[in-house]
């Protein structure tokens, strides 16, 4: 069971993380559209959700383990969660549906480098708590 702290914490860090995932889509706006068109944007934005869902998912492990649990096992668990829930939503995107794949795959692999900024931030909190507690 969550905390009221850990709960509030990831919601910082599910806010922190949309923001940045919106903010890379604001900044990717018009270069995108010039170079794509219309349906490059579309495909930047679905890349950008696939990168801000890994990293929500990614971040469950590190907030769902207990104070005695093992934390570098809930560390690898996040990262390998978080790989696989892009590299999975990526090829769903790319091979299933009609959207752009190089504006897709672009926006994918740049903002799952951009968020995993915040992730490792988070990550490092969480290690910090369990270290205290």
């Amino acid at each position: 069971m969550m905390t009221k702290s850990r709960g509030a914490s990831f919601f910082r860090f599910v806010l922190w993380a949309f923001a940045g995932s919106i903010g890379l889509a604001s900044v990717g706006y018009f270069p995108t559209l010039r170079l794509g068109g219309r349906s490059a944007v579309i495909a930047m934005c679905a890349g950008c959700a696939v990168s801000f869902a890994a990293s929500v998912a990614g971040a469950l492990p590190l907030v769902r383990r207990k104070p005695r649990d093992e934390a570098t096992m809930a560390a690898l668990m996040a990262v390998g969660i978080r790989f696989g829930v892009a590299l999975l939503g990526g090829i769903v995107l790319a091979l299933a549906t009609t959207l752009d794949r190089a504006p897709l795959l672009i926006w994918l692999a740049v903002s799952h480098l951009a968020l995993a900024v915040l992730d490792v931030r988070f990550a490092s909190a969480r290690m910090a708590e369990s270290r205290t507690a």
